[in-house]
């Protein structure tokens, strides 16, 4: 299912995004964007998931970076259908081919694609099907199982 992240700032080294295809459990097909970040610190982040069950809707909440210590994360790589906030990208590139983006990870070639040095997102929201890191680092984090109307929004 679908899920939401967000995070009060969002920096990053090291970023390429390209169209990409995220499966679900049943071996659906979903469009996204594929954002990937070398090296990534999120403070206040925030991820969301509600699911229909048996018992009813069930959400789980999940915070961590909140207490000066951002969330870090390394080689992360997001399938995402929404992205919102403010954003800066520093020596950006747009419209290269995604076979040739700056970053270890690579798109499909002729598909189009955008990179940069640096990203830094303020504010960010976003919806995603997907995400991976080799480490993923959640200080003071906390995990709630919720009725579902907790998100992040």
């Amino acid at each position: 299912t679908q899920f939401k992240i967000a995070s009060s700032q969002l920096e990053g080294t090291g970023f390429s995004q390209y169209s990409g295809v995220a499966k679900d459990a049943e071996g659906g097909k979903h469009a996204v964007v594929t954002a990937n970040i070398k090296d990534a610190t999120l403070e206040n982040l925030c991820q969301s998931a509600v699911q229909e069950t048996p018992l009813g809707k069930v959400g789980i909440l999940i915070k961590a970076g909140g207490k000066g210590t951002p969330a870090s994360a390394k080689d992360l790589q997001i399938g995402m259908t929404g992205l919102k906030g403010d954003a800066e990208f520093k020596n950006i590139r747009i419209g290269v081919d995604a076979s040739d983006v700056n970053t270890k990870a690579k798109g499909s070639k002729g598909d189009f694609a955008q990179d940069s040095d640096t990203i830094s997102i303020k504010d960010l929201k976003q919806d995603s099907w997907s995400t991976t890191a080799s480490v993923f680092t959640l200080k003071d984090m906390s995990l709630k199982l919720t009725d579902g109307s907790e998100q992040c929004d």
